[in-house]
């Protein structure tokens, strides 16, 4: 599998979606976290799913704003609200998508996916 761009940006933005669910933010370490990988045709995904605190009192797109840190981060974590933010840039520049919801049953799920690299190689 191979995206298009930088290959190290998808592994810094997996680190940052697991350390958005780790328990220091938002209460998910107890219940444990997984990250579900996946391919087809035209794209790979990274979602990180957790059982903590979730969204439910979040609109998922302000969760992506500089320096919005949901009321549940601020009592429970330190940190300046760029993780997100900065995410979603760097997915945005390599034509990807990217998305943030509530968990049905409890928690959240944080995910993005990029585009495959194409078989022909890119102009110069």
């Amino acid at each position: 599998m191979q995206t298009r761009g930088n290959q190290t940006k998808p592994v810094a933005l997996a680190a940052e979606f697991v350390d958005t669910a780790a328990a220091h933010k938002y209460g998910a370490s107890a219940a444990g976290i997984d990250v579900e990988l996946a391919t087809d045709a035209s794209e790979a995904s990274i979602v990180v799913l957790d059982r903590g605190v979730g969204l439910d009192d979040v609109d998922s797109d302000v969760l992506f704003h500089p320096f919005y840190r949901s009321p549940a981060a601020e009592r429970t974590a330190s940190g300046l609200g760029l993780g997100l933010p900065v995410c979603q840039r760097i997915v945005t520049a390599l034509g990807g998508r990217i998305w943030a919801r509530p968990r049905p049953g409890g928690g959240s799920e944080f995910g993005f996916a990029l585009p495959l690299a194409s078989e022909s190689p890119l102009p110069d």
